[in-house]
């Protein structure tokens, strides 16, 4: 799980990695360092359509786990990406 935060730099606070953001965007992290090399790291960076995305991805975990915290929806998902890289 510690692969899924990061500590920003200038205030030393936790924040999500990329690979984080993949699991919640269902982007790949490659995409998203990209992304955050071209247009920032800004919240407001973040294209709509991820946005989108993350929102119905938000909306599945909630429904599958009863919990809608951002760790319940990191937590489903990591379990999604490992169950199917094990198949």
């Amino acid at each position: 799980m510690s692969g899924l935060f990061r500590t920003d730099p200038v205030t030393g606070e936790p924040m999500l990695s990329a690979d984080g953001m993949a699991l919640l965007f269902g982007v790949p992290a490659d995409e998203i360092r990209a992304h955050a090399r071209e247009h920032g790291n800004s919240p407001d960076a973040i294209p709509d359509a991820w946005a989108r995305q993350g929102r119905r991805r938000a909306a599945e975990a909630r429904a599958a786990t009863g919990d809608d915290s951002m760790h319940a929806a990191l937590m489903y998902y990591a379990q999604q990406t490992s169950e199917g890289a094990d198949q």
